[in-house]
């Protein structure tokens, strides 16, 4: 939560403030007040209501506090202050400034590890699923009877989707047939020609 009345205070002390209502009226109708503090427990309230219509008029941020009493503390005087406008917010606006550059690289870091969840699961899915790929190509076949035929495929649908790698089939196997795999990471070693059978490079 934003403590206003210490951004008050560090502007009195490092730049420039205005207090009182008639000094802050001057401020925001010569547009030099950068933002202006309003108490709400001021009583009567005509003596500030007029503040936040001219703020918006004049595109300057009113920001309503808890108590004149803190305000007038914040500024300085040891009686009750009904408004300021800070004028130069000197120091409390570098650490406003790397407050908010702050607030941002933890939303980045926050959306990068949201992106970076996201990616694992979607792998896991991928992972969980069978996913249809289609027989481009027959590389040639191994095992000790021949049994096991070495094709290249496309991948058709999932994460991996148009993904080509090398996968090894059981039975016989052709061109544009359709193979069902539970993963798509891991690829078959290349056989070294399509007459030897049982051979690896």
């Amino acid at each position: 939560m934003v403590d206003f009345y210490n951004i008050v205070e560090k502007a009195r002390k490092t730049g420039k403030i205005e207090k009182g209502t008639n000094e802050v009226t001057k401020a925001v109708e010569r547009g030099t007040a950068k933002a202006v503090f309003v108490a709400s427990d001021v009583s009567p309230k005509e003596i500030i209501q007029h503040l936040p219509i001219l703020c918006k008029d004049k595109n300057i941020r009113c920001i309503e506090v808890d108590s004149k009493q803190k305000l007038g503390a914040a500024v300085g005087i040891k009686v009750p202050c009904s408004s300021v406008a800070v004028i130069n917010a000197g120091d409390a606006e570098k650490e406003n400034k790397s407050e908010k550059k702050e607030k941002v690289d933890r939303v980045e870091e926050l959306e990068k590890q949201a992106e970076r969840k996201q990616d694992k699961q979607g792998k896991e899915r991928a992972a969980s699923i069978a996913v249809q790929a289609v027989v481009e190509d027959i590389i040639g076949t191994t095992g000790f009877r021949g049994e096991i035929t070495q094709v290249r495929c496309r991948i058709l649908e999932g994460y991996d989707k148009g993904k080509v790698l090398r996968r090894n089939a059981k039975g016989p196997v052709r061109a544009n047939d359709i193979l069902m795999l539970r993963e798509t990471e891991i690829e078959a070693r290349r056989i070294r020609s399509s007459i030897t059978k049982g051979s690896y490079t």
